[in-house]
C-alpha cells in the first residue's frame, strides 16, 4: 500500500537547516540604503559632513558630586583591612551588582583602592586622601 501524501496544513512547521529558504534580499549584508538628501545651503557650507546627526560629546563628570547614601554606607564599612564584595554585601544588605557599581564610583573619585582581580580574590580598601 503506497504512503498517502500529508496535507499542507498538517506538515511539520520546523524545517531542517538544509530545507531553509535562502535569506530574503532585504536582509542581505550587501543591501545599499539610499542616502539622505541635503539642501543646497547645507552642502555649500564648509562645516557640513556626510553624517546628518550632530556629533555627541560626552560631558565630563561633575567635579565632586555629593556621595549617595549607598556610597556613604560602603565607605564607612571599609575599615583599615580590605573587604571583599561578599563580605560587604552580607554586612550592608546590598546586592552584588549594586555594590560593585558603588565601589566603581568610589574608585573613580579616588576614595577606594582595589587589590586583586583577574581570577584572584578582589578586596577593596579606603585610600589615604
Amino acid at each position: 500500500m503506497p504512503a498517502r501524501p500529508v496535507p499542507a496544513d498538517r506538515r511539520p512547521r520546523h524545517r531542517s537547516p538544509r530545507q531553509r529558504p535562502p535569506p530574503s534580499p532585504k536582509h542581505s549584508p550587501t543591501t545599499v540604503y539610499p542616502q539622505p538628501t541635503t539642501s543646497a545651503a547645507a552642502s555649500a557650507s564648509p562645516s557640513s559632513s556626510t553624517n546628518p546627526r550632530p556629533s555627541r560629546t560626552r560631558r565630563p563628570p561633575s567635579p565632586s558630586p555629593s556621595p549617595s547614601a549607598a556610597e556613604r554606607r560602603v565607605y564607612q564599612a571599609l575599615t583599615g583591612q580590605g573587604r571583599t564584595v561578599n563580605e560587604l554585601a552580607e554586612q550592608l544588605g546590598l546586592t552584588g551588582p549594586n555594590l560593585r557599581k558603588t565601589l566603581r564610583n568610589l574608585r573613580g573619585r579616588g576614595l577606594v583602592a582595589q587589590h586583586g582581580g583577574s581570577g584572584r580574590t578582589t578586596t577593596y580598601q579606603r585610600t589615604n586622601p
